[in-house]
């Protein structure tokens, strides 16, 4: 479903990222697809893609520092050219937002790192100890999000 570059395990982990992403964001479309695209474009999806893949790479043993590396062909196999695009012009807001040091922006700014944190819990579905709790999934519905913040600073 995925095809890439690199290292073999890391390929591997990363399409099973990718799958988990598309299993949520597919059954959320199934439910209401308009609410679910509008939640889409959100610093909240990017905290999670981001939390979520660094996590899944650590909880699988690999280094999380190369978890950066797939996102791009992640989101494009989650839902081509469309996903990484969300998730760029999101990477850009969150830029701005930490050169313009604006305080009345955090508001703005805060579900990112309730979407890191919210990933970072699930991606724990990789090391075998816990199913996926789909916050990525009730984020998109609006349902209440179920995440420990346990992780500070992965």
């Amino acid at each position: 479903m995925f095809g890439l570059f690199g290292n073999k395990e890391e390929k591997r982990v990363a399409d099973k990222i990718g799958v988990e992403l598309h299993r949520q964001l597919y059954k959320a479309m199934e439910v209401n697809e308009d609410e679910t695209r509008k939640n889409l474009a959100s610093v909240f999806t990017t905290g999670y893609i981001i939390g979520f893949t660094r996590m899944g790479f650590v909880t699988s043993g690999l280094s999380g520092d190369r978890a950066e590396k797939y996102i791009k062909y992640i989101c494009n196999g989650v839902m081509p050219k469309k996903l990484h695009r969300i998730f760029k012009t999101q990477i850009s807001f969150l830029d701005m937002y930490a050169k313009s040091g604006e305080q009345h922006l955090k508001r703005d700014v805060d579900p990112f790192e309730v979407g890191l944190k919210a990933g970072y819990s699930d991606a724990e579905m990789f090391s075998g100890v816990n199913q996926c709790d789909d916050n990525f999934k009730k984020y998109l519905m609006n349902e209440e999000l179920d995440y420990i913040d346990s992780f500070k600073d992965i």
